[in-house]
């Protein structure tokens, strides 16, 4: 485990430090999740994948925009634009409990299609079995940003990061 590193991506806390992320699946009450800006938590993501890491990840996926027949998760529009996500609006579902840890998965690639950044999950959830790809979900990009909180990922993609923790 001393080779892997959770992340998580919160105002709350200073960015490039490490604290106690504070939902019920982090049980343990571990104080080494590293904290760090949603541009460069999302950039860890998707150059992980793209490397052929694959990722721990949690979060909300008790959402609308997650549709098991069709095995995608997207933000519908009547929620927010994509173009305003970002870390306040992140922020705000998180403290304002619209957004929590309800569920871990495994996500293990990624593909830019129609400009839009989508990423393959395994998911052990019942609705994973209701579409065309039993046991596995699309996510697109603007899921990830908004819903998912946390990760955990092999230090060698963290290399350039991890000198910069207080």
């Amino acid at each position: 485990m001393d080779d892997y590193c959770s992340v998580m991506s919160t105002k709350y806390f200073p960015f490039y430090s490490k604290h106690e992320f504070k939902v019920p699946d982090n049980w343990w009450h571990s104080k080494d999740y590293l904290n760090l800006p949603l541009d460069v938590w999302y950039d860890v993501i998707r150059r992980s994948t793209k490397s052929g890491y694959s990722i721990v990840i949690g979060g909300d996926v008790s959402e609308p925009g997650k549709v098991g027949a069709s095995d995608i998760s997207f933000i519908p529009s009547f929620d927010i634009p994509e173009r305003y996500i970002n870390q306040d609006s992140r922020e705000f579902r998180i403290y304002n409990k619209t957004t929590d840890d309800d569920h871990g998965i495994h996500l293990v690639g990624y593909k830019k299609k129609a400009g839009k950044d989508w990423f393959l999950i395994k998911d052990s959830g019942r609705s994973a079995r209701l579409g065309k790809f039993n046991g596995y979900y699309f996510f697109r990009g603007d899921f990830v940003k908004l819903k998912m909180l946390t990760f955990t990922i092999h230090k060698d993609m963290l290399k350039s990061i991890l000198p910069k923790i207080k």
